[in-house]
């Protein structure tokens, strides 16, 4: 992992929102994800936008809306079970179809 790059807190979680987790969130919502894989991508993203230091402000707050002074960050174990519980919603749906 590059130290170097010259970005600012919200910079390096747009690198992760665009970059990073659009790939592994494509494949959350289809196929299963162990709760350890799951937990080791959380570890590399916040990882990297901390650039490897300890946090200065509290996860909950980074993820939470920017209304209530959030980052908007997202946290890939709550998209992973959003993504699962969408799939609840589609298939009652095409139940009540047939």
């Amino acid at each position: 992992m590059q130290k170097n790059l010259d970005c600012t807190l919200i910079g390096r979680i747009n690198i992760v929102k665009t970059l990073a987790l659009s790939k592994p969130i494509f494949n959350a919502s289809n196929l299963y994800v162990p709760h350890h894989v799951i937990d080791e991508a959380n570890k590399w993203i916040f990882n990297f936008i901390w650039e490897g230091k300890p946090p200065k402000i509290k996860k909950s707050t980074i993820i939470g809306e920017k209304v209530n002074g959030g980052l908007e960050m997202m946290d890939f174990s709550i998209m992973e079970i959003a993504l699962k519980t969408s799939w609840i919603k589609r298939i009652q749906q095409n139940s009540d179809a047939g």
